[in-house]
């Protein structure tokens, strides 16, 4: 655990990375973060913490509990990057923000379960015309906690983070169209539709690793 540097509890940053390439991301964003001079306290884990759900038991479920934890210990706002992310500029301009959720290139429909959409009664042609959220960077502050208190809650429950990332022999839809199931984004994009947050079309500060293992200089 790279544990942060300043002790305002006013803001801070947290991920996790299990195995040799996502532990070199995770010491790759501490270090970002020093050098960039961001104003956040950062908590890079390469374990589960205790009461954090493995992704094994429900995938990418954790990333919710530890945003959740870092709120229960009084943080102001909690920005969740995948261990995969770079950081290229300081984000002073992020925290005048309550919420930070960036929209992915997928729609909803082709690309979640039969079981998450009947749970939430969501027809599928409507999905189709929704756009995903992207799950690998997102922030919520105090005043979004019930959202994250709901991805918990959902996460515990299980059946609407089941699924596989492939439709392969029809897993986790009997629609050919469906691609697979992207768990939590599309969990999180159908329950901000029920709040007022606006989603950012794209961000210029924040990208993922093109190589997506982090095993890099």
């Amino acid at each position: 655990l790279n544990k942060g540097w300043i002790s305002k509890k006013e803001v801070c940053i947290v991920t996790l990375g299990i195995g040799k390439n996502y532990e070199k991301g995770v010491d790759r964003l501490s270090d970002l973060i020093k050098e960039l001079k961001v104003g956040a306290d950062f908590y890079g884990y390469k374990n589960y913490p205790s009461d954090v759900p493995s992704h094994d038991e429900v995938p990418y479920g954790f990333k919710y509990f530890l945003i959740k934890q870092k709120l229960d210990e009084g943080y102001k706002k909690v920005l969740w990057l995948d261990s995969s992310v770079l950081i290229t500029d300081n984000l002073n301009w992020l925290w005048d923000n309550d919420v930070m959720i960036i929209e992915n290139c997928h729609d909803v429909g082709r690309y979640t379960s039969d079981k998450c959409l009947e749970y939430f009664k969501l027809n599928r042609k409507v999905a189709y015309g929704i756009t995903s959220v992207l799950g690998g960077l997102i922030m919520f502050g105090q005043k979004y906690k019930h959202v994250v208190e709901r991805m918990c809650k959902l996460a515990t429950e299980k059946i609407t983070f089941e699924g596989h990332h492939s439709n392969e022999n029809n897993e986790v839809s009997t629609n050919n169209k469906v691609k697979g199931h992207r768990h939590d984004q599309s969990v999180l994009t159908i329950l901000i539709r029920e709040t007022d947050i606006i989603t950012l079309k794209n961000s210029i500060v924040l990208n993922y690793d093109s190589l997506e293992y982090c095993d890099y200089k």
